[in-house]
């Protein structure tokens, strides 16, 4: 997702996924109850504002689908700045958990030494203690970022980031650019989704 699609939230991308199949006519499930919604997943929820060439979503048919054939009719009902990559089929038990993701955040020339000092340091000590704000409970939550980093590579024009995603949580890449420095705000716009690893019930894959 691109553009200004970037900004959608997770549910408004969950509709916009909804009514992209509901136009292909695709026989997609529906939960049961008064309200019944298709179901969809996205197992790994972007944050907004943040770019990605590497969206997944999980959705249950009613019947076999080829999958070639599916992602040629969702091609033709989604907007541009969404594009579909591939589509597979997977077990009902395989929902695909996600291990570790890279972004990468565009940055000024300027300060690219600062910013490659200030990487060196953060990989070579733990901890990384940093204050999240959870909106949930209004609270500020005192965590160390060092276990869900793996990566940090400065060039020319941007920084690449790899983390991990655990099942205690991961750590936002807009978190990692603040104790890094970039003192840019909002931050999520300068940030892209270039890859996630998934872990499967057949090993792990891209």
């Amino acid at each position: 997702m691109e553009g200004d699609l970037r900004y959608l939230s997770h549910q408004e991308t969950l509709r916009l996924l909804s009514r992209a199949l509901a136009r292909a006519r695709l026989p997609v499930c529906h939960t049961e109850g008064f309200n019944p919604r298709p179901r969809i997943a996205l197992p790994l929820p972007r944050p907004v504002g943040v770019a990605s060439r590497a969206e997944r979503a999980i959705v249950d048919f009613t019947e076999p689908i080829d999958p070639d054939c599916l992602a040629d009719q969702l091609r033709a009902q989604f907007p541009p700045g969404m594009r579909v990559q591939r589509a597979v089929t997977i077990g009902p038990s395989d929902r695909s958990a996600p291990r570790m993701v890279r972004y990468r955040v565009t940055i000024a020339q300027e300060g690219r030494a600062d910013l490659s000092r200030r990487a060196e340091e953060m990989l070579r000590f733990a901890p990384i203690p940093y204050d999240r704000f959870v909106h949930k409970t209004g609270r500020i939550r005192h965590i160390d970022l060092r276990p869900y980093l793996e990566a940090i590579e400065v060039d020319a024009s941007s920084v690449r980031l790899t983390v991990f995603v655990t099942d205690g949580g991961s750590v936002k890449p807009a978190e990692l650019c603040e104790v890094l420095g970039i003192a840019e705000r909002p931050m999520n716009h300068l940030i892209e989704r270039t890859e996630v690893v998934w872990q499967t019930s057949h090993g792990e894959i891209h």
